[in-house]
């Protein structure tokens, strides 16, 4: 059974080597990885906490991973509630586990808020030696739904990219009630 992936940095390899591995059960020594970056991957893990114990093993102090997953802002709350069938947005689930997940499908997208917003301090005391030093909306959520982020099929031409992130830009007050998704910045303290 494969789960959802990251990319990461592997220091013992290679100067600077991205693999795709899976999340909850990494393929590195302790103590060897510098950074790890996932999008739209952490609201289908079926159980983060592996995630998060094997992100305490093989960050290097110091190190860190950064996350982009789905916001729970207004905007992002009901959209996502509307627009996936296999996926939910439930910012109610009592725990962070999910045993109903299948391989990309019956996610949680409202799990990134559960875990880092809601159940903060559950999450510093389980996992004291990782940080989440910053979360962050984004600002793309023009430029993500007209570049076919959502279906794949590019909207709009490129050429009027520029005229979209000016847009957003404009916009750019209004990111926490309008973003689509956030940014996760989590370190491993020692």
């Amino acid at each position: 059974k494969r789960y959802p992936e990251i990319v990461a940095t592997d220091l013992k390899k290679a100067d600077h080597l991205d693999m795709v591995v899976d999340a909850q059960n990494m393929p590195f020594e302790s103590n060897s990885i510098r950074a790890i970056f996932g999008i739209n991957c952490f609201h289908h893990f079926p159980n983060p906490r592996l995630f998060f114990a094997e992100l305490d093993r093989v960050l290097l102090k110091g190190g860190g991973c950064v996350l982009i997953d789905p916001y729970y802002g207004p905007a992002a709350s009901n959209f996502f509630k509307r627009i996936f069938e296999s996926e939910t947005f439930n910012p109610d689930q009592p725990e962070w586990s999910n045993s109903s997940l299948g391989l990309m499908n019956g996610a949680n997208q409202a799990l990134s808020y559960i875990v880092f917003k809601r159940d903060a301090a559950k999450l510093a005391k389980e996992f004291p030696n990782l940080e989440v030093v910053k979360m962050v909306p984004m600002n793309n959520y023009l430029e993500y739904l007209l570049a076919g982020g959502l279906n794949f099929r590019q909207l709009i031409p490129s050429a009027l990219s520029p005229l979209v992130r000016l847009g957003e830009f404009t916009l750019s007050p209004l990111k926490s009630t309008l973003a689509l998704h956030h940014a996760i910045v989590i370190q491993k303290r020692f």
